[in-house]
């Protein structure tokens, strides 16, 4: 008398087709127990990155894959001296692109382009500046990406509004991996801060919150500065204020709209704020925005834009829990690893970078 076993490999054998699979299927499910499902969130946010100390190395950024925020220990762009060397504090999309003006020197010039045997035909490719130097070098590098605007802490009503990594202290960053947030807490003169900064799943838009009694006493606020481009790392030239403009296109009782001009380039910014406060200039490129005295908390949103063309937008809360509903959608949908039960030692450093690595082509090369 045959096996039940042996009957299910004849039907097999036999190529009795979608019957006898559906057949072994259901044995399998049967005989073999299921395994477990992945604790997504659990997984994830074992990863969580943690900064204690400035690092200019691993700054943390957030973003949705067309628009990316990095900032540093003080979840803004507080100290960029700092990091301008190794990994710059720089706000980008995927549209901000800036072109310098072609010099009129290089007026109706071609580049000659350097002969290359390819299987038997004659290739030109551009890798020769002997010459041409100053076309080659002008073709090479532009378009070039564009630091769109740096948004930090500030001194107010001094000469010097520069704070220096020196004077900020206590320092405990965590970037939450399923909601997309980073919270940042850190002391400077001897005050706590904390600053939580989240960008909108959809738009071009930081959202942040920050609270402090040196925000409430006036002597601390944001500053929203523009630079020119640059080819360079730092994708920001500071010393060129005369090649571009900075102008406001339109005011409301909490927002300014501000308009942006580089050579041929524009674009727009729209700065919103929640409660009493005010934006003021300081100097050509950079505003000042603070809350009025005895107002420990300041929440605003700066939404970039290639056009000028805004609407109110969406609020601080509701930005973070837009995002929080992205990343939470983003975790819990396709393929996941898991390594948490593996025995080589490895296993922890590997899912690490699993993880880290789906975080990062997702803010920044999903667009």
């Amino acid at each position: 008398m045959p096996s039940r076993r042996s009957f299910l490999c004849a039907l097999i054998a036999s190529g009795s087709g979608a019957a006898s699979n559906k057949l072994l299927s259901q044995h399998v499910r049967a005989s073999v127990p299921l395994p477990k499902p992945i604790d997504r969130v659990a997984l994830v946010r074992r990863h969580n990155p943690r900064v204690i100390r400035i690092d200019p190395l691993s700054p943390l950024s957030v973003g949705n894959g067309r628009f990316a925020f990095t900032a540093d220990v003080t979840g803004l762009q507080t100290l960029p001296q700092d990091y301008e060397k190794a990994m710059p504090l720089c706000t980008m999309s995927e549209w901000g692109w800036h072109t310098t003006l072609k010099p009129a020197s290089l007026t109706n010039a071609s580049l000659r382009l350097t002969q290359y045997d390819t299987y038997g035909r004659q290739v030109g490719y551009q890798t020769s500046s002997e010459g041409q130097s100053e076309l080659f070098n002008w073709l090479r590098e532009n378009p070039h990406r564009l630091h769109l605007g740096q948004i930090g802490l500030c001194r107010t009503g001094s000469s010097n509004s520069e704070i220096k990594s020196s004077e900020i202290t206590d320092i405990n960053q965590r970037l939450d991996l399923w909601s997309g947030k980073l919270a940042s807490s850190f002391k400077l003169a001897a005050e706590s801060f904390t600053v939580t900064s989240s960008v909108h799943p959809d738009l071009d838009l930081l959202a942040v919150n920050l609270e402090s009694k040196l925000i409430g006493t006036g002597s601390v606020g944001i500053r929203f500065a523009f630079p020119y481009g640059s080819p360079a790392m730092q994708a920001a030239d500071w010393n060129s204020s005369d090649k571009h403009t900075t102008n406001i296109g339109g005011r409301g009782k909490s927002w300014v709209e501000i308009h942006r001009a580089l050579d041929n380039d524009t674009y727009a910014v729209r700065i919103e704020w929640e409660g009493l406060a005010d934006l003021v200039p300081d100097g050509a490129h950079a505003f000042i925005l603070k809350p009025r005295q005895g107002i420990n908390q300041l929440s605003f949103t700066t939404h970039f834009s290639r056009t000028a063309k805004f609407e109110s937008g969406p609020s601080v809360k509701s930005t973070f829990k837009a995002s929080a509903d992205h990343w939470r959608k983003f975790w819990s949908e396709g393929g996941c690893i898991e390594l948490g039960e593996s025995a080589d030692k490895r296993a922890q450093e590997l899912e690490r970078r699993i993880v880290l690595s789906q975080y990062l082509t997702a803010i920044q090369c999903s667009g």
